[in-house]
């Protein structure tokens, strides 16, 4: 229990650090992909039981925004990349992987990292559930006319799975809370937060090992690749905060993280022939920020959100209607 508190405590700090041991434990991805299936249900059930329902009490009120952010990252993101792409000089099949990432929905996992860098919890679990539930009739249209890349994805049989995981790893977590109580489960959030990291923790070495020697035998494309995702991942960040600010900082600030960190997974998954050595690499290198950057840019997170409070609270306290409770000024004066 003190090391899940531990890593618990640590979390930012522990996903990147310990997504580096996938370059260094071989043999572990046929260990760990047996069991990825149980442990991400443990890790979604982990992660409803920190979710609050009352956090999404505010999500009802924000259709449009919401809407609005879902465009942006299903739409307009990919048509930028495109366009951006279209003066670049990438290998067609590395373009085609930028894509994939592109038309991909946010991914689970921002849920977990909204929770450590304390963002809007309720927006991340709304906007990456109905994204993943759009993608086949986003991602895989756009791709095609695109870049010519076919993919089949059942949306009928996607979303069936999605509904039956999600909610039965939602109804498993509120049977939890209710049998020990919220008392109960805020005194070990630690621990929990530990269980979650220590399975992303899991699932990125999986990863990572699948290409562990594809990445020692070209050590300088794997670091291109790498580049290449955490320029994406901060810049369409940037883009979006500085799209979505004037819907309020912790909504733009979530929205960024949502839109950065895209699952892949899906299209990945049913790519089939089409699939390429470079597509797997940058599938794998789009982990690296994903991990990496909320541990190194914490403060970015916390500095946009605790800046705006700062700032209302002040313009709050000086406001005209409490002029008589300025220092130094007298009613009447």
């Amino acid at each position: 229990m003190f090391i899940l508190r531990l890593i618990g405590n640590k979390s930012t700090a522990a996903l990147a650090i310990g997504s580096i041991f996938g370059l260094l434990l071989p043999n572990i991805q046929s260990t760990a992909q047996s069991a990825l299936p149980i442990l991400i249900f443990v890790f979604t059930v982990a992660s409803f039981l920190k979710v609050d329902a009352a956090a999404f009490t505010g999500i009802r009120n924000q259709p449009l925004l919401i809407g609005l952010l879902l465009g942006w990252c299903l739409f307009v993101v990919p048509l930028a990349v495109r366009g951006g792409l279209m003066w670049s000089y990438l290998p067609d099949a590395l373009q085609q992987a930028v894509m994939i990432w592109a038309v991909s929905p946010p991914m689970a996992a921002a849920i977990v990292f909204a929770m450590f860098l304390k963002l809007d919890v309720a927006l991340s679990v709304t906007a990456s559930v109905a994204g993943m539930v759009l993608l086949p009739l986003t991602g895989s249209p756009i791709l095609l006319a695109l870049t010519g890349l076919s993919v089949d994805i059942n949306p009928a049989l996607l979303i069936l799975r999605i509904g039956l995981f999600t909610g039965s790893a939602a109804l498993l977590a509120m049977a939890i809370r209710k049998a020990v109580g919220k008392q109960t489960i805020q005194r070990h959030s630690q621990e929990i937060s530990g269980i979650v990291v220590t399975i992303l923790v899991i699932y990125a070495t999986s990863l990572i090992s699948s290409v562990r020697d594809y990445i020692f035998a070209h050590p300088w494309q794997a670091l291109g690749f790498v580049s290449l995702a955490a320029v994406l991942n901060a810049v369409i960040q940037i883009l979006t905060a500085i799209v979505f600010w004037r819907a309020g900082p912790m909504f733009a600030t979530t929205a960024a993280l949502l839109t950065g960190n895209k699952n892949m997974s899906v299209i990945y998954a049913n790519l089939g022939g089409a699939n390429s050595p470079e597509i797997t690499l940058f599938f794998a290198a789009i982990h690296v920020p994903i991990y990496a950057f909320p541990w190194f840019f914490q403060g970015v997170y916390h500095g946009a959100v605790s800046g705006w409070h700062r700032t209302r609270q002040t313009a709050s306290k000086w406001a005209p209607g409490e002029r008589q409770h300025r220092p130094g000024l007298q009613q009447g004066r």
